[in-house]
């Protein structure tokens, strides 16, 4: 028995008014490769609906042609177009109206066409523009083309030769390039593997070296005198074995062939480069500065509680830094070929037992928010190092009282002999004060290292940039704060060493490696930054960041209290009946505002809402006023000035 054939299409239509358009759109289609269905209407009679029926059922897409009164014999239940529909309309097939010239959709519609006129339809009232409608036809079509293979059977052929080639050609020079940034990124991430797996080795032995300083402290508190000298060698001794198991880490360029390959495949360089020249040396001078720390305690005469704690901070400081140093590798990775997580990885891998808890299988953008995390655990720890050196600074001030007190009760036969004492007291004090100032300058090239940290570029979030650019204003204010207390200190010392007969010259000032000036140029750098990289899409920057520029050039020189909040904009650009960007409120209804947090508490107070602003001419003179803000809807966005 013959196969019957199958079809794609449905052409329904009416012999008047539509068969010649019926006629073209069934031979443009067939002529496109589609297997289109287009019979006479004399045909419909007797059993031939079956197959018109079976045929509907087996196409995707059926076809209505509708002219001028298309619709208008569809009430009769024989009519053929109305079957037609009807029954495409039951199986849900891809139903095409084609509205052809003075076709009006009737109202109301043919009981149970209804939904024939939600269909999308084509419209086809101009053979000038027939070609234009028939490609419309096809984009609405679900049947796919069939291929005159015969016709075009040397052409395809010859195409197809062409085809092979060229695949073949780019293939292999895909496949090599491929294989190339696989063996270049492979070799790459091995190599800071292995550094990482310096670092934690490095980790793991200032821990050691922090579990012996701790039974130190203890041993010390309970030992006699003629056991101290040995148990200070004895952790000297420790120390000195345990400071050379680390092997150097490396600090050496990318070879321009992997540099090349890498770029080539959009991979940031600079992170490889940024990895052997900066973080590598910053870690080394790290570690190393941990080892000389507790070299220089041990021998302390004074070992004092901040002291014996400071230790164990600088190990966690130490612990942050490389975890974060690992989390920016792991980030690293995620631009490279699967095929890093090799082997030789997971070798290297198993050895990071401090470390063990971190997946690899994070996104990049969720390894930069662990390395964030990791960044504000290693500033609160510098800061909690900065509070230490204050209270040892306390205890010098209370020693320096008790002598006072001292001197007050020796009687005047023994003036020569307390002034040979009291020297001598001065030249533990020069010593302890040299000690101070090496820590003041460890926390200072920490300092010096947040600021490098708090560095941004134009693709990081606005909002980023601000919350840096607070830590750095806090690092700035910590050091005014600093250089206040010792310059109180050090006039303390000198009245003292008057009052004592003792040349003030020979008392020692704290001396500072990173100046105020430094510290605020830093600040200022930033600001210029943050307001170049977001001039374009907020264009009240301009205004505030000026304005926060020279807020913080008056609090340099003490021109003004540290409060305040900045006004960086006013809801949808309105004007607002008091406020606008660039002002920086210091008081709402006579109280200070320290932050967004302190000035919406102030809204429930009684009274009427009073402000105190600090605000700025466009030549940058400054001016204290006192603002009545009146009842308004209209919103203030405010930015705190410190963190």
């Amino acid at each position: 028995m013959e196969k019957e054939k199958t079809y794609d299409i449905f052409i329904s239509y009416r012999r008047k008014n539509s068969y010649e358009t019926a006629n073209l759109i069934a031979e443009r289609l067939k002529y496109a490769g589609y297997r289109v269905f287009f019979d006479l209407e004399s045909l419909r009679s007797g059993k031939f609906n079956e197959k018109l029926f079976s045929v509907i059922e087996n196409c995707k897409d059926f076809l209505v042609v509708l002219p001028e009164g298309g619709l208008d014999h569809c009430s009769d239940p024989e009519d053929w177009v109305r079957l037609e529909v009807m029954h495409a309309l039951k199986h849900k097939k891809n139903i095409i109206p084609i509205m052809l010239k003075n076709f009006n959709w009737p109202n109301p519609m043919p009981e149970g066409m209804e939904e024939l006129s939600k269909y999308q339809a084509i419209t086809a009232t101009d053979h000038q523009y027939f070609d234009a409608s028939m490609d419309k036809l096809r984009s609405y079509l679900r049947s796919r083309r069939g291929f005159f293979f015969k016709r075009y059977k040397k052409a395809v052929l010859v195409i197809a030769l062409v085809i092979v080639i060229l695949s073949g050609v780019f293939g292999f020079r895909y496949f090599n390039s491929w294989k190339e940034f696989e063996r270049v990124s492979n070799k790459e991430s091995i190599l800071i593997a292995s550094e990482i797996a310096k670092m934690h080795l490095a980790v793991i032995n200032a821990s050691d070296m922090t579990n012996e300083w701790d039974k130190f402290i203890v041993n010390l508190s309970i030992a006699n005198k003629n056991d101290t000298a040995f148990l200070r060698k004895q952790l000297r001794d420790y120390i000195n074995a345990k400071s050379n198991d680390v092997p150097k880490l490396l600090s050496h360029d990318l070879s321009e062939e992997s540099s090349a390959v890498l770029s080539d495949h959009g991979v940031k360089t600079e992170e490889f480069v940024g990895f052997y020249k900066e973080i590598c040396p910053a870690f080394d001078l790290e570690y190393n500065e941990f080892i000389e720390r507790i070299k220089v305690y041990v021998n302390s005469p004074i070992i004092s509680e901040s002291m014996a704690k400071s230790i164990r901070l600088n190990y966690q400081g130490l612990f942050e830094s490389a975890k974060g140093n690992y989390l920016g590798y792991l980030g690293l990775l995620t631009t490279l070929p699967k095929s890093v997580y090799n082997d030789d990885f997971y070798k290297l891998r198993s050895q990071f037992l401090l470390f063990r808890d971190i997946p690899i299988n994070k996104t990049l953008k969720e390894y930069e928010s662990d390395q964030e995390a990791c960044l504000v655990a290693y500033s609160n720890i510098i800061q909690e190092i900065g509070l230490d050196v204050k209270k040892d600074e306390i205890m010098l001030e209370e020693l320096k009282y008790k002598v006072q007190e001292k001197k007050e009760k020796i009687q005047d036969s023994i003036i020569a002999r307390r002034v040979v004492n009291l020297n001598k007291k001065k030249g533990e004090l020069d010593d302890l004060r040299l000690k101070l100032e090496k820590k003041l300058s460890d926390l200072e090239e920490s300092y010096r290292r947040v600021l490098t940290k708090n560095s941004f570029t134009a693709d990081e979030d606005q909002w980023t940039m601000w919350g840096k650019i607070l830590r750095v204003s806090t690092v700035s204010r910590n050091v005014i704060k600093s250089r206040k207390e010792h310059k109180a200190l050090d006039e303390i010392n000198r009245k003292e060493a008057i009052r004592n007969g003792i040349d003030p010259k020979e008392i020692s000032e704290t001396r500072s490696a990173i100046s105020v000036d430094e510290m605020f140029s830093e600040l200022d750098k930033r600001l210029d930054l943050y307001i170049e990289f977001n001039k374009q899409k907020d264009p009240n920057v301009i205004a505030y960041g000026n304005a926060a520029k020279r807020y913080y050039k008056l609090l340099k020189r003490d021109d003004i209290e540290d409060e305040g909040i900045l006004v960086i904009g006013i809801e949808n650009n309105q004007i607002h009946p008091v406020l606008k960007a660039g002002d920086i409120v210091l008081e709402r209804k006579g109280t200070p505002v320290f932050s967004f947090e302190d000035y919406a508490k102030l809204k429930d107070v009684s009274g009427p809402n009073v402000l105190k602003l600090l605000r700025f001419d466009a030549q940058g003179n400054k001016s204290i006023q006192t603002v009545t803000v009146p009842p308004t809807e209209i919103k203030v966005g405010f930015l705190d000035l410190r963190e």
